[in-house]
């Protein structure tokens, strides 16, 4: 019984969370930000949280953070929120309307290609094709 209450509660409680990672995502250190990424990923599991963080503005805050010029770290745990995000119908389109695509490409062309980007630069490419492939679905369907 307290089993069956939990797991109804806790799609609730992580979509509630939403709002403390993307808070950390604005700070300056990097520790902190790689921090709400990682939690904000974790969460995002659970699509109430996922949609939550789609309707909250997740897709902006971590697209910020995707540039060559930020934290290795920071842009590889950055992605790997933004892949999560992307799951779900609402999270790729805020992706996509934020200007996803842009960024990712953008990030493409100046990342130098090092075994520490490696993984970055596969998940963008990911990324990239997700959004475009939702670009052409919309123009498809207009």
């Amino acid at each position: 019984m307290i089993c069956t209450a939990g797991l109804n509660v806790l799609p609730a409680v992580a979509a509630a969370s939403v709002g403390n990672c993307l808070a950390l995502l604005d700070a300056q250190q990097p520790f902190m930000v790689k921090a709400g990424c990682s939690r904000l990923q974790l969460l995002m599991r659970l699509d109430a949280a996922r949609e939550q963080a789609a309707a909250e503005g997740a897709a902006p805050k971590l697209l910020k953070l995707v540039a060559p010029s930020t934290d290795a770290g920071v842009v590889e745990y950055a992605l790997s929120a933004l892949e999560v995000l992307a799951g779900c119908e609402a999270g790729l389109a805020a992706v996509a309307r934020d200007g996803g695509a842009a960024t990712l490409q953008s990030y493409l062309a100046a990342a130098e290609r090092s075994p520490a980007t490696e993984d970055s630069i596969f998940r963008a490419q990911r990324l990239l094709a997700a959004v475009a492939a939702t670009a052409v679905a919309a123009a498809a369907a207009t």
